[in-house]
C-alpha cells in the first residue's frame, strides 16, 4: 500500500469521524484512533524492505551498525510519541499527550548516550593528534 493510499484512507476516515462526532463522539475517536494504528502499521510493513536494504549496505562499509540502529530506534519513537499524544489530543487527554511527548524525548535522550560517546571519543582521539 503506497502512501497516497494511506492518505486516502486517513481523510475519508477524518470526514467520516467528523460526520459521527455530533452523534457519538467516543466513536468518532475510537475510528480516529484504530485508523490510525492502522496506517502505522502498514507503513511500518512497507519499510521493512528498505530495512533490509540498508542493513545489507551498512554490512559492507565501515559505519558501526550501532549508531544505525540507535537513530532508526529514535526516529521510530518520535513517530510513536507523534502519534500516540495526538490520538491523545484528539480525544481531549492534553495531560496524557503531554506526558507521551515527555516519556519520548526522555527515551530518545537515554538511547543516544551511546552515540554521545562515540562522538566525544572520536573527539578525543583527533585532540591527541
Amino acid at each position: 500500500m503506497n502512501i497516497l493510499e494511506i492518505s486516502a484512507i486517513c481523510v475519508i476516515t477524518a470526514i467520516i469521524a467528523k460526520v459521527i462526532q455530533p452523534s457519538n463522539s467516543d466513536m468518532a475517536a475510537a475510528l480516529s484512533i484504530a485508523t490510525a494504528v492502522s496506517a502505522a502499521f502498514l507503513i511500518i510493513l512497507g519499510l521493512k524492505d528498505t530495512l533490509f536494504s540498508l542493513e545489507s549496505i551498512l554490512s559492507g562499509s565501515e559505519i558501526e551498525s550501532g549508531y544505525i540502529m540507535i537513530s532508526m530506534k529514535a526516529i521510530s519513537i518520535c513517530y510513536v510519541c507523534d502519534i500516540s499524544s495526538s490520538c491523545c489530543r484528539d480525544c481531549g487527554e492534553s495531560a496524557l499527550a503531554s506526558v507521551i511527548d515527555i516519556s519520548g524525548r526522555l527515551t530518545i535522550a537515554i538511547i543516544c548516550f551511546p552515540l554521545i560517546e562515540g562522538f566525544i571519543s572520536s573527539v578525543r582521539s583527533i585532540l591527541e593528534l
